[in-house]
């Protein structure tokens, strides 16, 4: 395996504790069971956020037969100890029949803190699951690899499954612990297009801040998108409002759009602007492109593209200005310029004819 291709793992199992004679939940595990897991594990076991609840995390490893080897001693050791209690390890992602409202979180200062943010959302959380987490030493490999498994997440959920029953009930769900998840405020996807904007632009300005990334994309809204606007007055998909047909009402609906996508991308370039960075900020020192590949949706006409260039490069590139090229200027002549004053300069990218004489400093 080469240096790039290199990567670790590590494997987390949470654990119900039940009890032998009956398998229901039990309230609150005898102090001494948890200590001689401490005790025996060290820092590969916890207490977790249910009192009825415990965790074992592998080392790191490199290969999965030190994976195996790792988790059977773990589980050994934790069955162990626990029938000596009488109870058991469970590994599922609910309880079967054990009511929620019979248990009680753990006693630490952050899962005080999660049970005071979260109230009765939080009670209901008696849910466990297996998390493995994997190091990759290349970042631009670490990004790539996340971008492909994207793909693989629904059949990967569909796989580990393992909580139809809630309450003593069959839900009818392969995943019920999915759906508590979803019912707290800090899970899944923002409903909204501006709160989940801002939410990845506080992540891309972070990315900067901690030089984990330098390059980002983000697509406002794609092709035959039907996102539709109603906080701002828009019900109507965007797609159809760009087909605007010279109705002047769709035209003012699609201008709204363009300024609710305008505002998000100052919401990003005040993020950038708050941050110093050496003898500027980070806005200083970055360059920020906004546009779209259309000039006029109503006719899909690919000429005229509004482009908006925000930020300095470090001093490689002049804001404050407003350009007009000539008529069937590729895009791909302002990117090649762009990367110019990035100091990756290349010979051709994509159409391109050449570059633009822009000055750029």
């Amino acid at each position: 395996m080469s240096c790039k291709d290199a990567f670790t793992f590590g494997i987390e199992e949470e654990y119900f504790l039940v009890r032998l004679s009956s398998g229901a939940l039990v309230g609150d595990p005898p102090p001494g069971m948890l200590e001689r897991c401490k005790s025996e594990l060290g820092k590969q076991f916890a207490s977790e956020y249910q009192r009825s609840q415990i965790e074992v995390a592998t080392k790191v490893c490199e290969t999965t037969a030190d994976a195996r080897a790792d988790l059977a001693r773990l589980r050994s050791a934790i069955a162990a100890i626990a029938n000596e209690h009488g109870l058991a390890p469970m590994a599922a992602s609910t309880h079967p029949f054990t009511p929620w409202n019979t248990q009680r979180h753990t006693d630490k200062q952050r899962y005080r803190a999660i049970a005071d943010d979260l109230k009765g959302l939080g009670k209901r959380m008696v849910v466990g699951g297996m998390h493995v987490h994997v190091g990759i030493e290349d970042r631009e490999q670490r990004i790539g690899v996340m971008n492909d498994i994207r793909a693989f997440l629904p059949l990967l959920l569909a796989l580990s499954t393992s909580s139809p029953f809630w309450q003593g009930e069959n839900t009818g769900l392969k995943s019920y612990r999915t759906a508590i998840n979803d019912t707290t405020p800090r899970s899944g996807i923002p409903e909204r297009f501006d709160e989940h904007t801002k939410l990845m632009f506080d992540l891309t300005a972070l990315a900067f801040r901690a030089d984990v990334t330098r390059v980002f994309s983000m697509i406002m809204s794609r092709e035959l998108s039907t996102r539709t606007f109603a906080h701002i007055g828009v019900p109507e998909q965007h797609h159809a409002v760009s087909h605007h047909r010279n109705d002047p009402d769709l035209i003012a609906k699609k201008a709204k759009i363009d300024v609710h996508q305008a505002q998000m991308l100052a919401y990003l370039l005040e993020k950038l602007q708050e941050v110093q960075d050496g003898d500027g900020t980070l806005l200083d020192h970055s360059l920020v492109m906004f546009g779209g590949g259309m000039g006029d949706g109503n006719l899909h006409r690919h000429a005229d593209l509004p482009c908006l260039m925000a930020g300095k490069l470090g001093g490689a590139f002049k804001p404050g200005r407003h350009v007009r090229t000539p008529a069937d200027t590729p895009m791909s002549n302002l990117l090649l310029t762009v990367l110019d004053a990035a100091g990756v300069p290349i010979e051709k990218l994509g159409d391109s004819t050449g570059r633009l004489p822009l000055n750029l400093s």
